[in-house]
């Protein structure tokens, strides 16, 4: 079987298909300078990225409160991320974590 033999289209991939297109070509992110070094956000990001991954590792292994630590950490780093893209989202999603996690923390 060659081509689109294995996949049977419907009614609602018709729809879909175009509104995916739509979304995935406009992006939140902005438009890079064409900078081949990574830019202070990329930094920011990618930093707080790898501290909410560790943070992830260490509730696995219940180390507590190291784990709590990496994830306001993490939080802090990517509601800066926000700022600097002046993304609301991302900034209103990581404060309720915030939040979330500091209530957790004193309940416990």
């Amino acid at each position: 079987m060659i081509g689109n033999q294995f996949w049977s289209h419907s009614s609602t991939d018709v729809a879909i298909i175009p509104f995916l297109e739509i979304l995935l070509a406009r992006s939140v992110v902005p438009e890079r300078s064409g900078s081949k070094f990574l830019e202070r956000v990329d930094i920011v990001k990618w930093i707080a990225t790898v501290i909410q991954l560790i943070g992830y590792g260490l509730t696995g292994l219940n180390v507590v409160p190291w784990n709590v630590l990496a994830f306001v950490i993490g939080i802090a780093l990517w509601f800066l991320v926000g700022l600097m893209w002046k993304d609301r989202a991302i900034m209103v999603v990581h404060v309720g974590a915030f939040i979330a996690i500091v209530a957790g923390y004193l309940g416990s």
